[in-house]
């Protein structure tokens, strides 16, 4: 009469195969979790960017004022913060809106720490030049986004 049950080869190969499975799967998802976190802080401040374009196109004054002032974004390689005023120097602190990003992205702005928009028309400015980049920078994976604004306001990125 045969014996009836599985092999202990059978069973080791049959774990092996399910740990190299298993071991795919998380590598396949940790990098769609870093993908998309990387894209939803990219997103996050590109719209900070038109959220402050927005509030000097439409005059939007907040705070105790009169009239419209023009609002912008100051950036450092940790953080940015949407602001309302001339400048960041001059700006209504009250009104502040500080956003950390995540602690492994950094940000690199191209030649300049701060855009501010122009009341009624979005015009950037303050810029020193045409266009500017700003780059954002996964450090644990290497991918990085450029973010580009130019002179009229208008806010383009890649990846």
């Amino acid at each position: 009469m045969p014996k009836r049950g599985f092999t202990l080869i059978e069973i080791i190969l049959v774990l092996a195969l399910m740990g190299i499975i298993i071991s795919l799967t998380s590598f396949i998802s940790m990098n769609s979790y870093y993908g998309s976190s990387f894209r939803t802080e990219r997103d996050a401040l590109v719209a900070a960017l038109r959220r402050a374009r927005s509030f000097s196109i439409n005059n939007i004054c907040l705070g105790n004022c009169d009239g419209g002032k023009p609002h912008g974004v100051h950036i450092t390689s940790t953080s940015y913060t949407i602001f309302q005023g001339s400048t960041y120097d001059t700006r209504d602190s009250g009104t502040d809106e500080i956003i950390n990003i995540g602690p492994n992205l950094k940000i690199t702005p191209g030649g300049f720490t701060e855009v501010v928009f122009s009341n009624l028309s979005g015009d950037a400015t303050t810029l020193p030049s045409d266009t500017h980049e700003l780059t954002l920078i996964d450090m644990t994976t290497g991918k990085n986004s450029i973010i580009t604004i130019n002179n009229f306001g208008q806010i383009s990125w890649t990846n």
